[in-house]
């Protein structure tokens, strides 16, 4: 789907409500990176970061919900990032990045304040280095290799996660084992923002 798109948003919920007949849970994990800085950026490309990572996610809150306060709740986990908290390389040199990954941070809180009355918890996740498709695809080939790049300011080794480092802080969030939890950045970042 087209996480910038309401349309978009309209017809998954449209598809899950046949299907399972509600909606307990919205992980918003859609998201681009540009390894442009402020001044490399055009405006083009500011945009395109921004509707995908921070207007995705508005859209998919604002899709899902009056869902969730129809059935007196459910659980909101928005992907953020590290970027939103560390400057600097924290961003892989991507100024619209970390402006997209802040925002979802303050949406998120502020969807917290918002939507606590109606039993509805946001959360976010920041994931650090991981090592990723999105990450592949830039041409590192391991773990290992990006690891090597953020040496010394991980202090797990080998200084980069992997995928399968995030799905469990997707799912505590998502769960009743969270269930008084709403407002939280769960950082999975190998101790990276502990230096920060």
């Amino acid at each position: 789907m087209d996480v910038s798109d309401l349309e978009s948003w309209n017809k998954v919920i449209d598809k899950t409500l046949e299907q399972y007949g509600k909606i307990d849970i919205l992980i918003n994990n859609a998201g681009i990176h540009m390894a442009k800085g402020i001044l490399d950026a055009e405006l083009d490309d500011w945009n395109k970061v921004m509707a995908i990572n921070t207007t995705g996610v508005w859209l998919g809150m604002k899709a899902v919900i009056p869902h969730l306060q129809n059935q007196g709740g459910g659980s909101i986990v928005n992907t953020s990032s590290i970027a939103a908290i560390v400057g600097g390389i924290g961003d892989a040199e991507g100024a619209a990045y970390s402006a997209s990954k802040g925002a979802v941070r303050s949406l998120t809180k502020h969807a917290a304040q918002w939507f606590g009355k109606d039993n509805i918890r946001v959360n976010s996740v920041h994931p650090g280095a991981i090592y990723t498709g999105m990450a592949e695809k830039t041409g590192i080939k391991s773990r290992e290799q990006m690891g090597e790049t953020f040496k010394g300011r991980t202090p797990l080794k080998p200084y980069a996660g992997e995928s399968s480092d995030i799905p469990n802080a997707y799912l505590y969030l998502a769960s009743d084992e969270s269930k008084y939890v709403t407002g939280l950045e769960l950082v999975v970042d190998g101790g990276w923002t502990t230096s920060s």
